[in-house]
């Protein structure tokens, strides 16, 4: 029995053959694209290093006063020294040492100062009423009491004002920040 004739041409089969042969590379999105997506990704990896890498700091904020030459606690006759009032929690992490940035009033202007004595115990509002002067509204809670230098300020200018410091306790990485990452670079 003859074989039945190809409905292809030969010479369509031998076309067909040679493309076969040839490797070619698919191509799925244009150069420019992939240009840019590589770009994209180097970024996102640069961003991440740099989050990895850099640390933001960790503040405790207080109220306080500053204090005039005859209060107690201060000690030092030639630079302005001010009270924090913080509660136990937050207190547990001052250091003699650390630096505090200082708002004086409403002032929007922040002054340098660094702490230079943080007491053993804390007090009842009561008592830092009657030390320190200060009114009901700045204390509610038993505190612990942190004196803070603050150079180049005129103690009697500014003897009684109130102030708000925000105490350097440390540092925490960028990384750490975001939801679910946190808990993996904490550990």
């Amino acid at each position: 029995m003859p074989t039945p004739p190809s409905i292809f041409r030969d010479e369509a089969i031998k076309q067909y053959k040679k493309r076969k042969d040839k490797t070619t590379l698919t191509r799925f999105m244009p150069f420019p694209v992939t240009f840019l997506l590589w770009v994209l990704l180097g970024l996102v990896v640069l961003v991440g290093v740099l989050a990895w890498n850099e640390e933001i700091p960790i503040y405790q904020t207080a109220p306080g006063i500053i204090l005039d030459q005859e209060s107690p606690g201060s000690t030092n006759q030639h630079n302005t020294v001010a009270a924090l009032f913080l509660v136990g929690t937050q207190a547990a992490q001052i250091r003699v040492g650390q630096l505090a940035l200082v708002h004086i009033g409403t002032s929007k202007e922040e002054l340098a100062s660094k702490v230079i004595k943080v007491e053993a115990s804390a007090i009842s509002p009561n008592l830092v009423r009657q030390r320190y002067g200060v009114v009901a509204q700045v204390v509610s809670q038993p505190s612990i009491v942190v004196l803070i230098e603050m150079k180049a300020l005129p103690t009697s200018t500014y003897a009684g004002s109130l102030v708000v410091a925000n105490v350097k306790t440390g540092s925490q990485r960028i990384l750490s920040l975001l939801p679910g990452i946190g808990s993996i670079v904490r550990a």
